[in-house]
């Protein structure tokens, strides 16, 4: 799998610490040419140095957070033309 538009993501947003991104994919092997999109979900934090970091683990302070990314993705999606 080779990920398109300069390992860029098509489209992202950040809900309080969580970002989603939406990526376009390219697939190689058995699937060469075939498009798909990946989603991503992850949530940002500044470590002991005042470092930003990001973790894909979530706090129960976060979830309704990923309820929203999910939902926004979903519809994203759903809008994409192929």
């Amino acid at each position: 799998m080779t990920e398109t538009n300069d390992n860029k993501p098509i489209s992202s947003k950040q809900f309080d610490r969580v970002h989603a991104a939406i990526w376009r994919n390219v697939g190689d092997g058995d699937q060469a040419g075939t498009s798909f999109f990946q989603v991503t979900i992850s949530r940002n934090y500044k470590d002991r140095n005042d470092k930003w970091q990001q973790s894909h683990s979530f706090t129960s302070r976060d979830l309704p957070h990923v309820l929203l990314a999910v939902d926004w993705a979903l519809k994203e999606l759903l809008l994409k033309p192929e």
